[in-house]
């Protein structure tokens, strides 16, 4: 058999255990890693049955699997996880490869994200009233306006997009590279302070990042109902917003339309804040699916980003969820050497709901393909595609396709998340 973080793969037993006829769907199994046998080859233990499998994760001997039963019949499959890292087999414990850990880190972020994340477009319709509201029926509190303020003078506008230096940097400030600046920043401080100069910069933090905005606003909230025992004993009796698939990697992303504010007319301070709290934690998990989403299984691996831009229209916010990734040059069906780019969006803007568009970029050809749910709007892309294509050519690029189709996009088969192990017996 094949055990592998991502595709998913095909496993193909030495001999085919009789314990798999007792087996039910979601039946939770414990396994052991007892033998290496190639670097792309071991031997699992579950229960007292042993199966051979070929890998491409990076697992050591006595690694601890937790297997799920997901599927029965002519090709059953277990879904598994790592649980710890150490060797069992040999009684001594094996520091665990770089993979290995990143794949535990991100499960437990998983573990505790995927719950929580919903659409960010409940919490900026909220903010965006906040903000606007001029007589609103509970005052709110000043640090929470104050941030609500800065949060949206910051978001990217309209115009934002239309330029590449700052496109650019609204990607940098949309979350997902948060730690990474505040690491630099430090490494930055760190060998100032070592030469003895005098520091240029005024502040350690990057302000306009999102994530980092979000997170000032929840701890603000999080003091203001602990100090203020604000704690609410009812919850917001509406009807839950649509859900949102969580951006998990190898997903399309997903339009999102714009939502109202739910918080507008509450007299309760302690319910607005809680309620005002769980969008925000919402928010914040969706941010850390898309940063876990964004990890690279390897430092070989091609470059793959996943982030979401909310762009200022006016008195609105519209997101767009996009995907960057570049494709793997040392794919065994590519000739050449050259770089290629695909670049997933979606959005879903007012008056031409759900448009999903796939780019694929080879050197300076560029290919774009439209998918909108509207008829309407397929029409009025279609009317276009000369005016765009123009644009492609003003920017030094050729347009090797161009179209647009109503409906969506046809489904194909993505690769779970890098930190899940597929068994397939």
């Amino acid at each position: 058999m094949e055990i592998s973080g991502s595709p998913a793969s095909i496993i193909k037993p030495v001999q085919s255990p009789s314990a798999i006829s007792n087996w039910q769907v979601g039946q939770m199994l414990q396994a052991t890693v007892i033998k290496q046998l190639t670097p792309q080859s071991l031997i699992i233990q579950v229960a007292n049955q042993q199966l051979q499998a070929d890998t491409t994760a990076s697992l050591v001997v006595g690694q601890k699997l937790e297997l799920r039963v997901s599927q029965l019949g002519d090709n059953p499959i277990l879904q598994a996880r790592m649980l710890n890292p150490t060797s069992a087999s040999s009684g001594t414990s094996h520091p665990p490869s770089q993979s290995v850990t990143t794949d535990i880190a991100i499960n437990a972020l998983l573990k505790q994200a995927l719950p929580k994340q919903a659409s960010m477009a409940t919490l900026l319709a909220n903010l965006t009233w906040l903000n606007q509201s001029v007589s609103k029926t509970v005052p709110i509190p000043a640090a929470v306006l104050d941030i609500t303020k800065q949060l949206l003078k910051q978001l990217p506008t309209r115009e934002n997009g239309t330029n590449a230096v700052q496109l650019k940097q609204s990607i940098l400030n949309s979350g997902v590279f948060l730690e990474s600046r505040l690491n630099k920043l430090a490494r930055n401080r760190t060998t100032q302070i070592a030469s003895g100069k005098m520091l240029t910069s005024t502040t350690d933090t990057p302000p306009t990042d999102l994530k980092l905005n979000l997170l000032r606003l929840f701890g603000a909230i999080q003091q203001i109902t602990k100090t203020g025992n604000t704690e609410p004993r009812v919850t917001l009796g509406q009807s839950p917003q649509p859900f949102t698939p969580p951006p998990l990697q190898g997903k399309t992303p997903q339009a999102q339309p714009r939502a109202k504010a739910n918080l507008a007319g509450l007299t309760n301070l302690p319910l607005l804040l809680f309620e005002l709290g769980k969008q925000v934690e919402s928010s914040l998990a969706r941010t850390q699916l898309h940063q876990a989403a964004s990890l690279p299984s390897s430092e070989q691996a091609p470059l793959n980003l996943a982030f979401e831009l909310p762009i200022r229209n006016n008195q609105h916010i519209d997101i767009f969820d996009v995907t960057i990734n570049e494709d793997d040059k040392n794919h065994p069906n590519e000739k050449d050497n050259k770089q290629q780019w695909s670049i997933n969006l979606a959005f879903d803007l007012d008056g031409l709901g759900p448009v999903q568009v796939k780019l694929k970029l080879i050197d300076n050809k560029v290919s774009t393909t439209f998918w909108a749910e509207n008829v309407e709007t397929s029409q009025l892309f279609n009317q276009n595609l000369e005016d765009l294509r123009q644009r492609y050519h003003q920017a030094g690029l050729e347009s090797s396709q161009l179209c647009c189709y109503p409906g969506t996009p046809p489904s194909i088969s993505s690769h779970l998340p890098h930190i899940v192990l597929d068994i397939n017996v």
